[in-house]
């Protein structure tokens, strides 16, 4: 997707709804991970050398950068944003951080240990939650340590809860409620509803999860699949749809009450909103190539898009230009 192909450009082609998106930006450089904030104002980066930076949507200007001080490269898990203050989950090396935005000189946490193989993260009301086999100091083994477990860190204290050995496996998502201790696990063969005392297994599997606050639930799906289904936090789903197109991403636009994908046709790539409590089509926008990854922000005003090489942002209105 050339940026100068769709600078100043409304996409709006596609399912005849009251919302469209138009382009805002292009920020340019490889990029293994994107996550926008609360408002949009500015959008987190995992560059392809495990660097990672925040961003100006408007402009790409660097506002600063999360170095953890070693050798290996940082992994973004999740970013969550609350009263103006985003917090960055992610792990580095052995080590995990958790950075807030303008401190980036030193991370509000730092584990030295508490990295070790985790395979996922995220925020969770009173702290967060990770996915990873059981940490055991050299010469401890236990030979009835799961082969995989859920970690509630809450507050000042850490709930561990066993999971199946597939549960660990790096072909899934996890997902969290930011205002609740709960969080769902999806998986090639099957998914999980995880709180810090107990483990739900839902009739569900994908390699793509998000959270969205309509349903106080998650929507999971399989990466080059066309289903998708929403799951609520008392173990029951609340739509299934099956698509005409292969999905590449979804996310969440938060308050706005909707959910955002990536579609691939054949042809170029298309971006639709659906209804987060329905499942219903919104509107749909073509675009020349299709996104790797892609970001909603919490208040639901703008969507970014990631490919190979460079970030597309869209400004999310409503057709009377609100």
């Amino acid at each position: 997707m050339a940026g100068a192909a769709l600078t100043g450009t409304a996409l709006t082609t596609g399912c005849d709804g009251d919302r469209v998106l138009l382009h805002n930006s292009v920020l340019p450089g490889p990029t293994a991970a994107i996550a926008i904030g609360g408002d949009g104002d500015d959008i987190h980066v995992q560059r392809t050398d495990g660097t990672l930076a925040r961003l100006a949507t408007r402009n790409g200007r660097e506002l600063e950068v999360f170095d953890p001080l070693t050798t290996e490269p940082e992994r973004l898990l999740d970013l969550y944003e609350a009263d103006g203050n985003a917090r960055a989950l992610a792990v580095s090396d052995d080590a995990l951080f958790i950075w807030r935005d303008s401190l980036a000189e030193e991370p509000l946490r730092q584990d030295a240990d508490g990295g070790a193989g985790v395979v996922y993260g995220a925020f969770c009301g009173g702290g967060f939650v990770i996915v990873r086999p059981p940490f055991i100091e050299e010469g401890d083994e236990d030979p009835e340590a799961p082969p995989c477990q859920a970690e509630f860190h809450i507050d000042d204290d850490v709930f561990e809860v066993a999971l199946p050995e597939e549960a660990c496996e790096t072909t899934g998502a996890l997902a969290a409620d930011p205002l609740e201790p709960v969080a769902w696990l999806a998986g090639q063969e099957s998914a999980w509803l995880l709180t810090p005392d107990d483990v739900t297994t839902l009739d569900s599997a994908g390699d793509m999860a998000v959270f969205d606050p309509t349903i106080n639930g998650v929507v999971i799906g399989l990466r080059g699949g066309r289903e998708l289904e929403a799951w609520a936090a008392d173990g029951t789903s609340p739509w299934y749809i099956r698509l005409n197109q292969e999905i590449r991403g979804i996310t969440s636009l938060g308050t706005a009450g909707a959910i955002a994908i990536i579609t691939s046709p054949g042809v170029g790539g298309t971006i639709s909103l659906l209804d987060a409590a329905t499942g219903d089509g919104i509107m749909a926008s073509a675009t020349p190539t299709v996104g790797k990854t892609i970001s909603g922000s919490q208040n639901g005003d703008m969507l970014a898009l990631g490919l190979n090489n460079e970030v597309h942002t869209f400004l999310v209105r409503l057709r009377n230009g609100k």
